[in-house]
């Protein structure tokens, strides 16, 4: 039983990553955006528009594959460029949003921090930390103060 107990423990065993650096970040937002298969939820708040840009390529692959996208923004309309986004995913608007992240499939979080623009981020694949990011992004998502972008 031994044997059967400490493999199991290996592959439940769970990673949790600090990212710093423009370059680390992109690359593990490039990484766990190329596995989803079904489900995409970003959130994006205004200190982290600048990486915005780069989703739109990976997210029109992901809409090719049949992947959901759901992409929530803060701040002002007029501060974002949504129209690819809208295009591509379905889009919703925050004036304000503490923190930020990607969720993929339910599996993997990668969460935003800082202040001015995110150059460290937490990523994970550990269930109950990306249980925790899906619940909340789902609670700012219907929340009524969240507004659906109209293309």
């Amino acid at each position: 039983m031994q044997p059967f107990y400490e493999k199991r423990e290996i592959r439940e065993r769970p990673d949790i990553w600090i990212l710093r650096g423009e370059f680390n970040i992109l690359a593990k937002l490039e990484e766990i955006l190329g596995k989803a298969k079904s489900e995409l939820m970003v959130a994006v708040p205004a200190f982290a528009e600048t990486i915005s840009g780069v989703f739109a390529p990976m997210l029109m692959r992901l809409q090719g594959k049949g992947v959901e996208i759901l992409f929530m923004v803060a701040g002002e309309e007029k501060e974002w460029n949504l129209k690819e986004i809208a295009s591509i995913a379905e889009v919703r608007m925050r004036d304000h949003m503490f923190g930020g992240g990607v969720i993929v499939d339910g599996k993997e979080a990668v969460l935003f921090l800082g202040e001015e623009k995110p150059t460290l981020v937490i990523w994970s694949n550990h269930l109950g930390l990306v249980k925790f990011a899906r619940d909340y992004f789902q609670y700012l998502w219907n929340s009524p103060e969240t507004k659906i972008h109209e293309v």
